[in-house]
């Protein structure tokens, strides 16, 4: 079985689901904290809707924690919030091994 080793995610993370938008603004879900591994690193990637946007923060985690990183979300670590611009969870051999998240 291909996976990446728990003890490669050592950081902690606190996430909030996006869930939508109401008449008083962004709805999120409760705060989850999950470990993880974070990369700042300014790279380019596409967005959501495919536009090219800027990203400085690269977080790898479980690939259970996939549902929690949708684009909108909000990712805290080490005293900064930033938002999630896309996810991608990668897969070997039909196994997902980690997802990744952009903001």
């Amino acid at each position: 079985m291909v996976s990446t080793p728990r003890r490669y995610f050592v950081e902690a993370l606190t996430v909030r689901r996006f869930e939508g938008e109401s008449s008083v603004g962004r709805v999120y879900a409760d705060p989850v904290s999950i470990l993880g591994k974070v990369e700042h690193k300014r790279r380019v990637v596409l967005d959501s809707e495919g536009d090219e946007v800027v990203s400085d923060f690269t977080l790898r985690t479980a690939p259970e924690h996939a549902d929690l990183l949708t684009p909108g979300s909000l990712v805290e670590h080490a005293g900064r919030t930033v938002t999630i611009i896309a996810t991608r969870t990668y897969n070997v051999r039909g196994r997902d091994v980690y997802t990744e998240a952009v903001a």
